[in-house]
């Protein structure tokens, strides 16, 4: 709890010392998806990386999703975080609900953010002018490192959402991950997704594991870790599963990629299992880490509880099947 904080004064002195140890201990932030310095200097609108380029960027990930739960409709989300209403109409279509969400966590995030980036406590009709010109007098060459600095963050590892890796611009600033959900989801949009930035199209398995060897063999050597979010629709309960089996499911798979889950869920599954054990033992070759998401808290509505009550359980099995991986 910062000092400007409310009830800090009411906070004893050994709870102040620990603020005070948290608050002066350099860390990593190991869970980023920034898009690269020069798009935000930009402004260049993107539907996906920069909806906008204003305060309501702040709110995109993940407050947007406490306001659309708060009541706030989406309609109004899609206006508050697009281009084409004024500073002052977004804050009157937020207003009510974000009285609901200013002490949820992620509410809470950006408060701090108000605070110890723009010298605001809170988001009111008063102060929004000022966050308003302080978000574009912030938004300089550079402003990527005085943030993280200020925020006593001394390295940052980016999971981008933009491609599989993104050879950064700064790479003494922020370190990527291999994203291998593409690589194992094996989703329609997946194999759009990797016809777009390779001009392949995979009809066999061992193409879409030639596909999986050119990214580590490319960025191997540049990655800092791989990633999986796959939670967000599957368990983590990786099987074994043979090459052979994998390699008769697969050509259906691709012959049909036009309809989603083309193959049975149990099929699926198999694939899925197969190809993720793979990129996995492509980590080790590459001494890499591998981040596994074990929850599923971006978005609404979306949360599989049971699933989400066995993460625990099923994430460390498939951790004991890798004993000499590193995993977090």
């Amino acid at each position: 709890m910062r000092s400007g904080a409310v009830g800090w004064e009411s906070v004893t002195e050994p709870d102040r010392q620990i603020a005070r140890w948290v608050e002066e201990t350099p860390f990593v932030d190991t869970h980023e998806h920034l898009i690269e310095e020069s798009q935000r200097l930009s402004g260049a609108i993107h539907p996906r990386t920069l909806p906008c380029n204003d305060w309501a960027y702040l709110f995109r990930s993940y407050a947007a999703e406490d306001l659309v739960v708060a009541g706030l409709p989406a309609s109004d989300l899609r206006r508050f975080l697009g281009p084409d209403i004024a500073s002052q109409e977004k804050y009157r279509l937020i207003a009510p609900y974000w009285e609901r969400i200013r002490h949820t966590g992620y509410a809470q995030a950006l408060r701090h953010t108000f605070r110890g980036v723009y010298g605001e406590e809170d988001l009111t009709a008063e102060s929004l002018p000022r966050i308003a010109e302080k978000y574009r007098e912030t938004v300089q060459p550079g402003f990527y490192a005085r943030i993280l600095d200020l925020a006593n963050i001394k390295g940052c590892h980016v999971n981008s959402l933009q491609r599989i890796f993104m050879e950064t611009e700064q790479p003494d600033l922020l370190d990527h991950d291999i994203s291998i959900l593409q690589l194992c989801r094996c989703s329609a949009a997946d194999f759009a997704w990797l016809e777009a930035e390779t001009g392949r199209r995979p009809t066999t398995l061992d193409e879409w594991l030639e596909v999986i060897d050119f990214y580590f063999a490319t960025y191997g050597a540049k990655a800092v870790a791989v990633k999986s979010q796959i939670a967000y629709s599957r368990a983590l309960d990786f099987e074994p599963v043979t090459k052979a089996h994998a390699a008769r499911l697969f050509p259906h798979h691709a012959d049909r990629v036009g309809a989603l889950h083309a193959l049975g869920p149990e099929d699926l599954k198999a694939l899925q299992d197969y190809l993720f054990r793979y990129c996995v033992g492509k980590a080790g070759e590459y001494g890499l880490p591998v981040k596994l998401h074990t929850g599923v808290l971006a978005g609404y509505g979306v949360m599989q509880l049971a699933r989400t009550r066995s993460m625990p359980q099923t994430s460390a099995v498939c951790c004991r099947s890798f004993p000499k991986l590193d995993s977090s």
